[in-house]
């Protein structure tokens, strides 16, 4: 479910669910890597499609190095516990997957990179 199509009690369950595992996956290095030679290179990332494109490669180090995390994510915004995704039908999940991702869910996963960069910083 697209977190802008939840209630407000179901968007929060879903972000409070989701925090912790997104930023676990955010502070990877390799990730972080990849965002921050993208947002050197490209500027801010501000296009739905370029930052898509990042995606695959930021999917497969997750469900490589944080796949219990990753499925949490998924978990939350199907509002189901993360134990059944990994039982879940591949196709059913990237199903899923399609139709919860729009901006405001890229926006908020956003958010935990360009934190985390803000923060280094300091």
């Amino acid at each position: 479910m697209k977190i802008s199509e939840m209630t407000m009690d179901q968007a929060t369950d879903a972000i409070v669910r989701m925090s912790k595992p997104v930023s676990n996956i955010m502070k990877d290095s390799e990730i972080e890597s990849i965002l921050k030679d993208f947002m050197a290179s490209k500027g801010k990332v501000t296009n739905l499609n370029i930052f898509a494109s990042l995606l695959p490669r930021v999917v497969a180090i997750a469900l490589e190095t944080h796949r219990e995390d990753l499925y949490e994510v998924i978990g939350a915004l199907e509002q189901k516990p993360a134990a059944k995704i990994g039982k879940t039908n591949f196709l059913s999940v990237i199903k899923i997957l399609r139709e919860s991702v729009d901006s405001d869910l890229l926006d908020f996963l956003k958010s935990f990179g360009e934190q985390g960069m803000m923060n280094e910083g300091e």
